[in-house]
């Protein structure tokens, strides 16, 4: 009470809302600099759940992940190269083929400010900030994550969360499940592709190798999976973009565990996606056509004026009108995240981001063959699927970096869950380095 009265004596009360806030950050600043995971944790869960965005004067605001983000990532580089003077950093091969995309970016973002077409404007420059944002931002989550985790109690942490908010969502998903407007009680772009791929490959790999669970856990696990593919391949009417990626990522994480099965899953594998190919093309041929269309036009006339670096982020999408799409002089996306890539950050961007998943790849490989226990096992397993589903996810839409002019910022929300996780390998990666985690022999290790 002396406390309130104090405070608003000294400070108008047409101030204190302001004033309150600004103690509120503060605290949350210092309990971040002790606790650094807390930040993701928060992240994760106002992307998620959190409707907020600041305005800008567009159809997009920004919201809690666009503006959280940077902060986390400033906060921790001055507490720990200024205050601590601590300029010693792990190293991960996944870290050159990372710096190499952003460079990569930041030069596109710069090229793009020329005039490629006489006939066409460029995309307005709070646009062009936003498409080079995202591309940075999602960079900027994966380092983050891998240094601000410091064991692996803070991993599994951060796992738990994400599995108790996400079962918490398919509960109410089931049961509400036939009342559309329940999608108008989420944040608009949290549930986009790259959650259901992170709820089946965090699930799935934790029931299938986690043995330090106990079977009720486990079962509770794969009901989540079965759950996850229900709502997405029925409730969703048949969301392509849902239930593909995801039965992906459940054959990648069981062709890694049970290597005897490596050749049968290879074959049912290509035979499913042969016939699954032929059935997406029949049911919605409307779609395939113009997808088809559209890349030719972005590969035969727009990305050709330069290849290498690209238009820019957000550019493309002003210089389509300049050629029909079946008939049309309209705007038109890709819906596709590599001819995206391509059209913003040029074939070189594209080279850097492939190389770089190839690089997670064999970070994963080689950490599951040092016998890990149970937990770190199923988690890199698991982020190898991830991966797998995203980069199958970014052919049926720009789910993973999604473009400023469809998926949006506010798809940012989710697609930002892929980079945190992917993170994670190389938290796992520093502590074998640095012998902070123990190797133990009787794992599930796959030959």
């Amino acid at each position: 009470m002396i406390l309130s009265v104090s405070i608003t004596v000294v400070f108008p009360s047409e101030n204190f809302p302001l004033i309150l806030i600004m103690l509120v950050a503060i605290g949350a600043g210092i309990i971040y600099i002790k606790h650094p995971p807390l930040g993701l944790m928060v992240l994760i869960a106002g992307a998620f759940l959190i409707s907020y965005e600041i305005g800008t004067g567009t159809q997009t605001g920004l919201n809690i992940a666009v503006l959280l983000l940077p902060v986390l990532i400033g906060v921790w580089f001055i507490d720990k190269f200024v205050r601590q003077r601590d300029v010693q950093i792990f190293w991960s091969r996944t870290y050159l083929p990372l710096v190499g995309f952003v460079i990569v970016c930041l030069l596109a973002f710069a090229i793009g400010q020329l005039p490629f077409f006489v006939f066409a404007d460029q995309a307005p420059i709070r646009s062009q900030i936003g498409g080079l944002a995202i591309f940075l931002l999602s960079a900027g989550a994966y380092a983050l994550t891998a240094n601000i985790i410091p064991d692996i109690r803070w991993l599994k942490r951060l796992t738990i969360v994400f599995i108790l908010m996400v079962s918490a969502y398919l509960l109410v998903r089931l049961i509400f499940q036939m009342d559309r407007s329940l999608d108008e009680w989420m944040p608009r772009g949290a549930t986009g592709s790259v959650l259901w791929i992170w709820i089946a490959a965090v699930s799935f790999s934790q029931f299938l190798i986690n043995r330090d669970l106990k079977l009720i856990l486990r079962a509770a696990l794969l009901g989540i999976v079965g759950l996850s593919l229900y709502l997405t391949l029925i409730g969703e009417f048949g969301w392509k973009s849902g239930w593909i990626p995801q039965l992906a990522v459940i054959g990648v994480i069981t062709w890694i565990q049970f290597p005897r099965l490596r050749i049968i899953l290879a074959i049912g594998g290509a035979y499913a996606i042969y016939e699954m190919s032929a059935e997406l093309i029949q049911s919605d041929q409307y779609s395939y056509i113009t997808r088809i269309e559209a890349w030719k036009i972005m590969m035969g006339e727009i990305i050709k004026v330069n290849p290498l670096l690209g238009l820019g982020p957000a550019n493309y999408r002003f210089y389509t009108p300049l050629f029909p799409i079946m008939g049309y002089y309209v705007e038109f996306n890709s819906h596709n995240n590599y001819i995206d890539m391509i059209a913003q950050i040029g074939v070189l961007g594209l080279v850097f981001y492939l190389w770089f998943s190839w690089e997670i790849i064999n970070v994963g490989w080689g950490l599951i063959k040092k016998q890990l226990d149970n937990f770190s096992q199923a988690y890199v397993i698991g982020a190898m699927g991830g991966l797998v589903g995203m980069l199958i996810a970014g052919m049926l839409g720009d789910w993973v970096i999604p473009f400023v002019y469809n998926v949006g910022i506010s798809g940012f929300r989710v697609s930002v869950l892929g980079w945190i996780f992917l993170g994670g390998i190389v938290v796992i990666e520093r502590l074998i380095n640095n012998q902070e985690i123990g190797i133990q022999n009787d794992t599930n290790a796959p030959d």
